[in-house]
């Protein structure tokens, strides 16, 4: 019988011992498979935090830079025009950019169409390089016009990059990427959930793609193919108080964590002399799907190593207990009084009671623990220290024992008051003969503690992800609300019962009645992501960015919504605004110098609200006299510029404009003296987006103005062309040369010209710019020349060729006048030569190269009060004329068909020979409309007229209209299609394209 008990106690020591390796190795494993879940949430949870903030950013600058407009054909400037360009784009930008960098941004880049740099705000002298094959995502975007974001290492460093097409008018001109370093992700994750955090990158990447004065950024790593960012090294330093050296884990782990990074599915590891647990999350480029590097996250293990210390103790408590018992069972079976005596000094708290309950003997133990003496406990029954067990509850707890033993929980009362919580275990014996309970008691208060810690582990996991879930929601083509998220139901503060009983009316408060049901219907057809406002229960509005598509369940049609509070997305655009706003109010340059700056409030007097002292010297008025309000600055504006001022102020209130321009305007000083002044004005806006104040700056330009007054008036009483340049630019120009060129004002002339030398015409006995090279400057070059070879020829507004001599003079360091004087009189038969380049020798029509030089002079008078339309006219089976006649024949045709034009068009429509019996018709009109009845009737005059030996003939025509902004030979396309269009049709036809 003994031996037999023995082996049955070895086996099942044997089995509780397997059994609890077994329990220890899955419960590890169950815990990091939820760890790695939980963390991969959290990356992703700061992943889309940045790139929410990227869209702020985005949005700010493309307002701030008029980046749009910049790039816009930038590839056809001049390399000095595209470097100015570059330079403003940066200075705008620069105060910006650095303000964002507090929030992490790493870098702006600003690329073109052809991937080619344009502006690092980060490095700004390195631009030019063009990305191909080195950035992918760049690549993307500029190929298909479409955002993207992902890790990917640069030119400079690494980075989470979010790139961003730009448009102008729907026209591609470039792309723009806001990159956050791995250290900003990294910073959320350790400040946010209390980890270490390490990212690893590739050396491969690094050496290939970055400049080499960048790889100073980088540190070897204990792998030996990737490099660790200094930086993050020193934030992790600085968080843990430790050497680099000392985070490093133990070497046999390092191959199981790069195992992980270069693969594709995060995992965890458990670092047991850590004590630590490392999340891997391997990082892959989107586009290429190459691994780049891989992120470690390291949190605390005490999970993990509290449930293996109880696995431990539950198994050793196991088998002692089982030990015990065997070892009281072999004495109480040989001898009663021994068993007594062993009882007495077990280790264990042991209680033997009768069946009333009563106490009949008990261990030292257990009477030390319940703090009685062994004497009063012989008095005692389990009611003294069981306070919930009475004599007649364990009675007939008694009646229901047997041999099988019994194990519950309660909780004993020591003498002192205390309680503790105790494991029991029972048996029914037989000692002398009687019938005995024998009680096990285990105190297991400290067991209780650690599995409240473990619940509080789990629930704190729990609440991280119910933090950073979206609200899902699904809803009926009605608006019903069918099933929703209890993250959902806690956004809007009700109850589970309360939600059910809502649609989406009750607390979509962003979008109207008729709106909703028109967006639920659309987003069924197409997904789409937009921003509305949700009301909650209590009353309370926020923000939220909606995600929804269509799905059907059961053959039924409903919309599936995921809500994202982004409240705290729109603070951060407020405190940016707020950050610009006090930057811009403390600026105290200007109380030295000869800059005054002002800030008036928006009242009807512009009232001072601040002033710098050295106003005195302006306008001869005290600081303190604007101060205490005695002098208002609207007061000193001079009677005739008053209105203009004050329309300019209204107009940018009304626009709630940031920043506008004055031009240039006069002051009345104390003394009665007239200043011209120059005022630069920014706003200051209130919390409801009024403008609250001005605050300028205001520059005497007096001498400067009342030069250019006095040479106003000089050169406008000129005959000659006279302009003011630096060699390219006009600054000023006379009241001939507006005469002359037909433009109202300098500005609408640099629409069309960059400089006055593109309208000099090519011919060999003049000056012009293609007998020079493309980077010098064309008044350096005519200066070189000897008088008589110093003519140009131009064209005027009415198409006739002027022959002007060109006098050069120095103006001031930066400036020359240049005067053009009419020597056409003189030069008759040049002029008469240059009518003959832009004429066709055989018809008189205009030829191609007179479109080629005037277009866009055309453009700017057709198109400046109406529209003009451009018609290509083909003359049918033209060939055949020419194979049955003959080429004279054929000649005597086209004399006559453009005879034909001039004698029925109107005197504005302008005929050109485009090439053999093809010809274009320019012409100006008020409405649409009118295009085809006008072709329509010169197409039936033509077919009426008789041409020489061959008789009547037809004509095919195709028109169309100049789109604004459209380049003229897309628009000649267009013409050229049609016309395709009436021959295939039969000819003879007018054919519209619009």
């Amino acid at each position: 019988m003994k031996i037999r008990l023995l082996f049955l106690f070895v086996l099942s020591s044997i089995l509780i011992i397997g059994l609890t390796f077994f329990y220890i190795e899955y419960d590890k494993n169950r815990h990091l498979e939820k760890v790695t879940k939980d963390y991969v949430k959290a990356y992703n949870t700061v992943y889309n935090d940045e790139k929410d903030l990227s869209y702020v950013i985005l949005k700010n600058f493309l307002d701030l830079g008029n980046i749009q407009n910049r790039l816009y054909n930038f590839d056809k400037l001049p390399k000095n025009m595209q470097d100015y360009i570059r330079e403003v784009t940066y200075n705008e930008l620069q105060e910006r950019y650095n303000n964002y960098k507090f929030l992490g941004i790493r870098q702006v880049h600003i690329h073109l169409p052809d991937n080619t740099s344009f502006l690092r705000m980060h490095l700004p002298q390195k631009f030019g390089d063009n990305l191909t094959g080195i950035r992918p995502t760049v690549e993307y975007v500029n190929k298909n016009k479409k955002e993207i974001d992902s890790f990917e290492e640069g030119r400079v460093q690494y980075g989470l990059r979010f790139v961003y097409p730009i448009f102008r008018d729907d026209i591609h001109v470039g792309s723009i990427e806001i990159s956050f370093g791995a250290y900003a992700l990294i910073s959320k994750l350790i400040n946010e959930y209390g980890v270490l955090s390490n990212f690893f990158i590739k050396k491969s990447i690094v050496n290939k793609k970055t400049f080499s004065f960048s790889n100073t950024r980088y540190i070897s790593s204990q792998h030996e193919d990737f490099y660790l960012d200094k930086e993050i090294v020193d934030k992790l330093k600085e968080v843990s108080k430790k050497d680099y050296v000392n985070l490093l884990p133990p070497k046999k782990t390092i191959n199981q964590i790069r195992e992980i990074g270069i693969g594709v599915t995060p995992a965890s590891i458990y670092v047991d002399s850590f004590n630590s647990i490392i999340t891997v999350i391997p990082i892959l480029n989107k586009l290429t799907k190459e691994n780049i590097g891989f992120l470690t996250i390291r949190s605390n293990g005490l999970v993990i190593k509290d449930s293996v210390f109880f696995a431990y103790v539950i198994m050793f408590g196991s088998i002692f207990t089982l030990a015990l018992m065997v070892y009281i069972f072999f004495i109480i079976s040989s001898k009663g009084r021994l068993f007594r005596s062993m009882l007495r000094y077990s280790s264990e708290e042991v209680f033997i009671l009768d069946l009333d309950g009563n106490l009949i003997d008990c261990s030292l133990k257990a009477s030390k623990k319940l703090g009685y003496s062994m004497d009063t406990m012989k008095t005692l029954n389990i009611s003294h220290w069981d306070k919930n067990m009475s004599l007649e509850d364990f009675k007939k707890m008694a009646e229901t024992l047997d041999e099988e033993p019994k194990t519950f929980n309660r909780i004993f009362t020591k003498r002192n008051g205390f309680t503790y919580d105790a494991e029991i275990s029972i048996n029914l014996f037989d000692i002398d003969g009687k019938k005995v309970i024998y009680s096990s008691v285990r105190d297991i208060s400290e067991h209780n503690r650690i599995l409240e810690i473990l619940d509080y582990e789990r629930n704190k996991y729990r609440n991280i992800l119910e933090l950073s879930s979206d609200g899902i929601h699904i809803i009926d083509v009605k608006g019903r609300l069918i099933e929703f998220s209890e993250t959902f139901a806690q956004n809007l503060g009700y109850t589970s019962e309360e939600l059910e009983e809502l649609s989406v009316f009750d607390w979509d408060v962003g979008l109207s009645y008729d709106d909703i049901l028109s967006k639920t219907e659309n987003l069924i057809k197409k997904p789409d992501t937009f921003e509305t406002k949700h009301r909650r229960k209590d009353g309370s509005i926020f923000d939220v960015q909606i995600t929804a598509k269509g799905i059907e369940i059961e053959g039924e049609t409903y919309l599936y919504a995921s809500q994202r509070d982004i409240s705290v997305l729109k603070n951060k655009e407020k405190e940016i605004n707020n950050i610009n706003k006090k930057q811009k109010s403390l600026l105290s340059l200007f109380e030295k110098g000869d800059s005054v700056l002002f800030k008036w409030k928006n009242d009807e007097n512009w009232s001072t609200e601040y002033v710098s002292s050295n106003v005195k010297n302006l306008l001869g008025y005290s600081k303190e006299e604007f101060l205490s309000n005695k002098i208002k600055y609207a007061t000193c504006i001079h009677e005739d510029d008053f209105k203009k001022v004050k329309s300019e102020v209204e107009s940018s209130v009304n626009n709630k404009k940031e920043f506008f321009k004055h031009s240039p305007y006069k002051v009345i000083t104390k003394e009665g003296k007239t200043k011209w002044i120059l005022d630069y004005t920014v706003t200051e806006k209130n919390s409801y987006g009024e403008i609250e104040y001005f605050i300028g700056y205001l520059i005497d330009i007096s001498e400067h103005e009342n030069l250019i007054a006095n040479l106003e008036k000089f050169v406008d009483a000129q005959e000659n062309i006279i302009i003011l340049s630096n060699g390219e630019k006009i600054s000023y120009a006379n009241k001939k040369f507006f005469d002359f060129f037909g433009f109202n004002d300098l500005k609408s002339f640099h629409e069309n010209y960059n400089c006055i030398c593109e309208r000099f015409l090519e011919n060999e006995k003049f000056f012009h710019i293609g007998k020079i090279g493309g980077s010098k400057k064309w008044i350096d070059q005519i200066e070189k020349l000897p008088d008589n070879k110093k003519v140009v020829s131009m064209l005027s507004k009415h198409f006739e060729v002027h022959a002007f001599f060109v006098n050069v003079n120095k103006f001031d360091e930066n400036l020359l006048i240049v005067s053009f004087t009419d020597i056409t009189q003189t030069m008759i038969e040049q002029i008469a030569l240059e009518e003959k380049v832009v004429h066709d020798k055989l018809t008189g029509a205009y030829n191609r190269e007179y479109f080629e030089k005037n277009y866009k002079l055309l453009l700017q008078r057709y198109e400046k009060d109406g529209l003009l339309a451009l018609a290509f006219l083909d003359i049918d089976y033209f060939k055949k004329v020419n194979d049955r006649y003959g080429h004279d024949i054929g000649d005597e045709v086209l004399i006559k068909f453009v005879e034909t034009i001039d004698k029925y068009s109107r005197e504005s429509d302008i005929l050109i020979r485009w090439g053999g019996e093809e010809f274009i018709l320019i012409l100006k009109l008020k409405r649409k409309k009118d295009l085809f009845p006008t072709l329509e009737k010169l197409r039936s005059l033509i077919e009426t007229v008789t041409f020489p030996q061959v008789g009547n003939i037809t004509c095919s025509m195709g028109a169309t209209i100049h789109k604004e902004n459209e380049n003229i030979y897309t628009t000649v396309k267009r013409a050229d299609k049609a016309v395709y269009d009436a021959k295939a049709q039969g000819r003879n036809k007018v054919i519209i394209d619009i």
